[in-house]
């Protein structure tokens, strides 16, 4: 598989240059100015994830990423700098307008706004292509269309433990970063079943990013809505 086949996401090369300057942590009140900064926010945090997702740390899933309004992404201590959860959810909001394929919101809590980002250079389609095709694969049904109709059940640790959202990535091609090493540490990492729990609950919300969309289920075997779910059912 060729990497040149994947869009573009041109990355703002000065965004850690602003991430040095005081104002950044501001929510700029002139729409060009806040336009601007959104956009170098957004580049920032695309930047961050694909650095960190391509060191390939042992446990954490590379392909997910995963931030918040409170996350340390926001957050310069040499300066002394912190966006506010207000001016931060105006940045992500914005981040998921602009990169929709390779962000998405995950919780809207006026608290904790979080938002899951993917790393690999197909964005979310591609994991939804990979995660299709190892369930078909795995003899969850013969097509899509099968799978829909009859169903299939499956735990979170089944999902996780065959890495199922990598099983066509071979090789994962990332998203274009920095060369050199990010002034964050991996603030939005994500465990392989935290990052199939979450890639989930967002397909469920949003089933239009799908190219061929899943009926997709979150439950708990009390019937109650409450997170952590359970278990999953596609299609049925």
């Amino acid at each position: 598989m060729d990497s040149d086949k994947y869009d573009k996401i041109p990355l703002q090369p000065d965004h850690w240059d602003f991430f040095e300057l005081p104002p950044f942590f501001t929510q700029q009140p002139a729409p060009l100015s806040l336009e601007r900064q959104i956009t170098l926010w957004s580049s920032l945090i695309l930047d961050h994830a694909a650095y960190h997702a391509k060191r390939l740390s042992l446990g954490v899933c590379p392909v997910l990423r995963c931030y918040s309004v409170n996350s340390d992404i926001f957050h310069n201590p040499g300066i002394r700098r912190r966006l506010s959860p207000v001016g931060a959810r105006v940045m992500l909001e914005g981040l998921a307008a602009q990169h929709s394929n390779h962000c998405a919101v995950l919780d809207e809590d006026a608290d904790d706004f979080t938002v899951l980002v993917a790393t690999n250079k197909g964005g979310f389609s591609e994991l939804e292509q990979s995660l299709s095709s190892w369930l078909l694969e795995a003899g969850q049904g013969t097509t899509l269309a099968m799978l829909e109709e009859k169903g299939a059940v499956m735990t979170f640790d089944e999902l996780a433990e065959n890495k199922c959202l990598e099983y066509k990535l071979k090789p994962i091609f990332f998203l274009d970063c920095s060369s050199e090493k990010v002034p964050i540490d991996d603030v939005g990492a994500l465990n392989a079943e935290m990052a199939i729990r979450s890639f989930l609950e967002v397909l469920a919300k949003n089933p239009n990013i799908l190219l061929r969309p899943l009926r997709i289920t979150l439950f708990n075997l009390d019937g109650s809505n409450k997170k952590p779910y359970q278990g999953v059912k596609f299609g049925g």
